[in-house]
C-alpha cells in the first residue's frame, strides 16, 4: 500500500507540471508540438468554443481504448490514472485560473518553459513505469506492431501531428512546435537518465573482505571480487567491483573511507544496468 501511494502522488505531482506547461504556455499561443496537446490545437480550430480539457479527454479516451485493445491492462491502469488526471487538473485552472492570454508575450520563452515543465512531468511519469496517454500508445502500438523502436514512433506521432498542425496555425508557430518537439524530448531524456543513473565502484583495498561483506549485507549490493598485479611494484591485489544507487555510494565511501583511508577507488558514472538487483526492461 505505502507503494502504491508512493507512485499515486508522484504521478499526481509531475502532472501538475504537465499541465501547466500545456494550459498556460503551449495552448495559448497555439503551439502545437505533437502529442495530444498539437490534436487539441488542431480540433479547437474547427471548433474554437470547445473547452481544452474536453477535447483532451476526449482525444485521450479514445487512445486509451486502442491501448487497451493493441497493448494490455498492466500498464494501462497507471495511463488511465494519469490522462484523468491531466484533464482535470487543466478543467481547474480553466474554473479559478483559466489562460485568457499567454503568461508572457514571448513565443520562444513559452515554448522553451512549457517543454521543461511538459519534459519534466512526462519524464518523472515515465520512470513510474507509467505514460501520459497520447502519443505514448500510438508509439506503443506502432512498436508492437510494426517493430519500431518506441523513440522513433513517438518521434513520427509527434512529427506528423505537428505537420499537420503547420497548415492550420502557420509555418512560423509550426516550426516553433517541432523545436518543442526536440527540447520535450531532451528534458525527457535527461530526467530519465538522472533517475536510473548509478554509480559503479571499482575499490582497491587490503580491507577487501571487510569491504565486500559491507557491500554484500549492510548496502545490500552484489560485488565482483578478481585479482590483480600493481604495475609498479608487482604487488598481488584483490579488486572490489560493485555498481550502486547514489545514495548507497555515499554510504559505502564512508565506510570504505573510515575502515581504509589509503583504499584505491575508482568511480564512473552508469546510465542503465540491467540484471539482478536491477529492474529488467525489454529491449526493443
Amino acid at each position: 500500500m505505502g507503494k502504491f501511494l508512493k507512485k499515486l502522488f508522484i504521478i499526481t505531482f509531475a502532472m501538475i507540471f504537465v499541465s501547466a506547461g500545456i494550459y498556460y504556455l503551449w495552448i495559448p499561443l497555439n503551439l502545437a508540438p505533437g502529442g495530444t496537446t498539437g490534436l487539441t490545437v488542431i480540433i479547437k480550430s474547427f471548433f474554437p468554443g470547445l473547452s481544452v480539457s474536453l477535447a483532451l479527454g476526449c482525444i485521450n479516451i479514445f487512445l486509451l481504448l486502442c491501448g487497451f485493445i493493441f497493448i494490455g491492462k498492466e500498464f494501462g491502469g497507471w495511463t488511465i490514472y494519469s490522462s484523468i488526471v491531466l484533464s482535470g487538473i487543466i478543467k481547474l485552472f480553466e474554473i479559478f485560473y483559466p489562460a485568457n492570454k499567454p503568461l508572457v508575450d514571448n513565443t520562444l520563452l513559452c515554448l522553451i518553459f512549457g517543454g521543461i515543465c511538459v519534459g519534466l512531468g512526462i519524464g518523472i511519469v515515465f520512470n513510474q513505469n507509467a505514460s501520459t496517454g497520447g502519443t505514448d500508445i500510438v508509439a506503443k502500438i506502432l512498436n508492437k506492431y510494426y517493430h519500431i523502436s518506441l523513440s522513433n514512433a513517438v518521434l513520427i506521432a509527434d512529427l506528423t501531428i505537428t505537420i499537420v498542425a503547420t497548415f492550420i496555425v502557420g509555418l512560423e508557430i509550426g516550426m516553433y512546435s517541432m523545436l518543442g518537439i526536440m527540447i520535450n524530448s531532451i528534458i525527457i531524456d535527461k530526467v530519465i537518465s538522472g533517475f536510473n543513473t548509478r554509480i559503479k565502484m571499482l575499490i582497491i583495498s587490503d580491507k577487501y573482505d571487510d569491504i565486500n561483506v559491507f557491500l554484500n549485507k549492510e548496502v545490500g549490493r552484489g560485488t565482483t571480487i578478481y585479482d590483480a598485479e600493481g604495475g609498479f611494484g608487482y604487488s598481488k591485489k584483490k579488486v572490489v567491483t560493485t555498481v550502486l544507487a547514489k545514495a548507497e555510494y555515499v554510504k559505502a565511501k564512508q565506510y570504505i573511507g573510515m575502515i581504509d583511508p589509503n583504499a584505491f577507488i575508482i568511480t564512473n558514472s552508469v546510465n542503465e544496468v540491467v540484471g539482478e538487483g536491477f529492474t529488467y526492461e525489454k529491449i526493443v
